[in-house]
């Protein structure tokens, strides 16, 4: 049982608190621009930040371009009709953005086993995973599912509406939006099926009848073993169509407008259907080897029986694992845990409804290719291949301990572990790296994420007292207390909209959009910075989620020097997903045997510390 406050908010529409969430705020440019240079500081040479500190000073000056840029995005912010002043420019910057969605953008959710742990055959599993997650966008379309809440606060639920149906779509120089609430093509109006990929080819599968009464799972369960049982061999490279999906995006576009002019019609249905679905499911034919063979296959897999483009997609395995892909522009990792623990914790069983379409069938839709369009996915294939290979991944079960021993510390779990990270990290390359955690800002009106920059002045003192011989146990113990502290304040900070990338990350945007109208002669100096320079590039890469309903979760590296760590935290255990590129595989794994190493050493030094040791 809830609180008493959570029990109301349970009996709550899904949007009813909607209009109670505060907008998101623009801090002042002085503010920003100070914890800018505070929190570049550690990783700049005394160069870099003299230089850092001028660039600074000029942009906040009485005559500077910041103070144009501010009130510009002031009014930007003060638009009656825009719930988030920060929403354009984020959606823009992933759109914007024409690398390959697979390992550089998209994010896998590897799910738990559902129930009590059984295991569940392939069909079986996709069936149940089909239906509970039809279930879960009807709960949305409906608004019976209770809005979510941080306390007795509510968080926003706008990014529900733009995950079923949803899709991105390639386009030249920027991508376009397709789901429920699109105004930039068609929306979704109302869809019931799913489409199904399988050795490269595609199969329209409903869910529901016209009344929205849901299939029953053996039925779906049936027709989904029918497919499996299909004995025709994986698709040549060139009539894979979902090769398109994992190439750069200008690449995708002009395939796609190749496939719409050489058979608008019969390409036509078949991109529509894989537009409108609810969600698309993978029905893998090879069982990837132990936990690292899964991590790469729900992270990008060989690509030809997948649609990264869709912003829900699910891959089950031959032995019955399963896993999200999340396309990311418009969602993150909350929604995910959240849907990862309907999908996975789910009480009642389903019941089978009768309807019109009660018991589903399903279309093999196919593509219709000319010579030209398969020789771009023969290319696609090739440069797909090469990603891959040279993104290993490396995953680690800790089982010394977890938040339960962690909280026992009185320490945040959260920068433990981020504390541990840098140790590692340090350890293993002998400097410090621009360090990158998100902190979701849903408590504001369509809010998504904010960047803690985990490197401060503490964690660096931290990590210079563990290595250094002659320093006590107990000044250790206090250097990471204080670090994890730091962490904490700067977290409380971004969840109140008080960070720094998205601010001045919003500058920039106006800068672009509006400089020469607001007669700015050309990118403002901080833009230019070394600091600035610095946390474009978020070498180390960090992410987490709340466990319930997950085993793991990763994502790529994001620079070519960088590593990608995705990491849950259990009440007993912690469970890492690590990601470089192939020349870094040496030190990733280095990293990984450092991680457990600091681990136990920061409980061990916090555990004698507390005893007096």
């Amino acid at each position: 049982m809830g609180s008493p406050k959570e029990q109301h908010a349970e009996e709550r529409a899904t949007f009813s608190l909607q209009g109670t969430l505060p907008r998101l705020p623009v801090p002042t440019l002085k503010e920003t621009v100070g914890r800018f240079l505070e929190w570049t500081e550690p990783l700049l040479t005394e160069e870099q930040r003299k230089k850092t500190v001028g660039a600074a000073e000029q942009f906040l000056a009485p005559s500077g371009d910041g103070l144009i840029l501010q009130r510009a995005l002031e009014d930007h912010a003060s638009q009656g009709d825009l719930p988030n002043w920060l929403e354009p420019f984020w959606k823009d910057g992933y759109l914007c953005n024409d690398l390959p969605l697979p390992v550089h953008s998209n994010v896998f959710y590897f799910l738990e086993s559902p129930g009590k742990g059984a295991v569940l055959e392939q069909a079986e599993r996709a069936a149940v995973l089909a239906l509970r997650g039809a279930a879960f966008y009807l709960s949305i379309r409906e608004e019976r599912f209770p809005p979510s809440m941080e306390g007795a606060a509510p968080l926003c639920m706008s990014q529900y509406r733009l995950v079923f149906g949803a899709s991105r779509i390639p386009h030249r120089g920027r991508d376009l939006l397709r789901n429920m609430t699109s105004t930039e093509v068609e929306p979704v109006r109302d869809p019931r099926h799913m489409m199904v990929l399988r050795k490269g080819r595609f199969y329209k599968v409903p869910l529901m009848d016209s009344e929205r009464n849901l299939c029953s799972a053996e039925a779906l369960r049936e027709v989904l073993q029918e497919i499996i049982d299909d004995p025709r061999p994986l698709l040549p490279d060139e009539e894979s169509l979902g090769l398109f999906t994992t190439w750069n995006r200008d690449a995708w576009a002009r395939g796609r407008e190749m496939l719409l002019e050489y058979a608008p019609e019969e390409n036509g249905v078949l991109l529509a259907a894989l537009e409108e679905a609810l969600f698309v499911m993978a029905l893998d034919h090879e069982q990837p080897a132990a936990l690292d063979g899964l991590a790469a296959a729900f992270l990008h897999g060989d690509g030809r029986s997948r649609w990264f483009d869709k912003t829900l997609h699910f891959i089950v395995t031959p032995g019955g694992e399963a896993a999200i892909n999340m396309e990311h522009s418009v969602t993150d990792g909350s929604i995910m845990s959240t849907l990862a623990a309907h999908l996975t914790f789910q009480k009642e069983e389903l019941s089978s409804v009768s309807g019109e379409d009660a018991s589903p069938s399903f279309q093999e839709m196919s593509p219709v290719l000319s010579w030209e369009i398969r020789k771009l996915l023969r290319d696609a294939a090739d440069a797909y291949d090469e990603l891959c290979s040279k993104t290993p991944l490396k995953t680690l079960v800790f089982k010394d301990f977890g938040k339960d021993v962690i909280k026992s510390l009185k320490v945040s779990p959260d920068g433990f572990v981020q504390m541990g990270l840098q140790l590692a990290r340090y350890r293993t390359f002998g400097h410090f790296c621009n360090s990158y955690e998100p902190v979701m800002t849903r408590n504001f009106l369509h809010g998504r994420t904010e960047a803690i920059r985990t490197v401060s002045p503490q964690s660096c003192r931290f990590v210079a007292l563990m290595e250094e011989k002659a320093c006590s146990n107990e000044d250790r113990a206090a250097a990471l207390r204080e670090a994890v502290e730091e962490h904490a304040a700067r977290a409380k900070l971004c969840r109140r909209g008080e960070g720094v990338d998205r601010h001045l990350y919003g500058l920039l945007q106006i800068y672009r959009q509006k400089g020469d109208s607001l007669e700015i002669k050309g990118l403002p100096p901080l833009f230019l910075s070394p600091g600035w320079q610095l946390l474009l590039r978020n070498v180390l890469s960090t992410s987490t989620s709340a466990p319930k309903g997950l085993q793991l979760a990763g994502f790529g590296p994001v620079v070519e020097e960088g590593f990608g760590v995705r990491y849950l935290i259990f009440s007993e255990k912690m469970h890492f997903c690590l990601s470089s590129r192939v020349h870094l595989e040496g030190s990733l794994e280095r990293f990984r045997e450092e991680l457990l190493r600091a681990y136990r050493e920061m409980r061990d030094l916090l555990q004698k510390s507390a005893q007096g040791e």
